[in-house]
Order: C-alpha cells, then sequence, then structure tokens
C-alpha cells in the first residue's frame, strides 16, 4: 500500500518539527515568526482509500471536493490534504494569515 511509503517519511518531518530528533536550536527572535497554519499535502493513487485510511486515525473532512480529486482533513490541529492525480511526493504548506481553522490571524510574517 503506498500509504506506507508515505508514513516513515511523514512521520519523521512531523517529528522534527515537533522537535522529537531533530537537534535542539536556541531560539533567536527570527526564529519566532507566526507563519500561520502548517499542512501537508499528500499525492495519493485513490482518494476513497486514502480518506477511509486517515478516518481511521480520527481524520475528519474540512474541505475538499471529491468529484475534483481531492480533500482536506484534520485531526485536532493536525491538517492534511489528499490529492489524486495532481502531483507527485508531498508538499510541506504555510499558510500566512490562517489559523488551524481558515480564521484569518491578527498578526502574521508573511
Amino acid at each position: 500500500m503506498r500509504h506506507s511509503l508515505i508514513m516513515v517519511p511523514l512521520a519523521a518531518a512531523l517529528l522534527c518539527l515537533t522537535g522529537c530528533i531533530c537537534p535542539p536550536h536556541t531560539p533567536t527572535k527570527q526564529s519566532s515568526l507566526e507563519l500561520g497554519a502548517f499542512s501537508v499535502s499528500l499525492a495519493v493513487e485513490d482518494l476513497d482509500t486514502s480518506r477511509a485510511f486517515y478516518e481511521k486515525l480520527g481524520f475528519k473532512i474540512i474541505g475538499g471536493a471529491p468529484e475534483k480529486n481531492y480533500l482536506v482533513m484534520q485531526n485536532g490541529n493536525s491538517t492534511i490534504g489528499l490529492f489524486e492525480g495532481m502531483f507527485e511526493g508531498m508538499i510541506l504548506t504555510f499558510n500566512p494569515g490562517w489559523n488551524s481553522s481558515a480564521k484569518p490571524l491578527k498578526h502574521f510574517t508573511d
């Protein structure tokens, strides 16, 4: 299943972002940028199969258009996009000006 190929690099990227496996660094003024909501966009082979897989992990559909081959799903503050046939690999995205519910932020760095 393609998910097993995605889950290892995805897990490593998420662990690194949370500081669990990357070396610690000393925070500076520049590292405290308000980047907005973070999401991962995944290229999937079958949208329905992928949706069912992530629903088993507790993700809920919050947007997208299945008829256009994409869904946006969320579990807590974790947001993923599932895209069938649009690109290869995964894309890490910061959405400046939005929180994890796609609501505008008062302050952010673009």
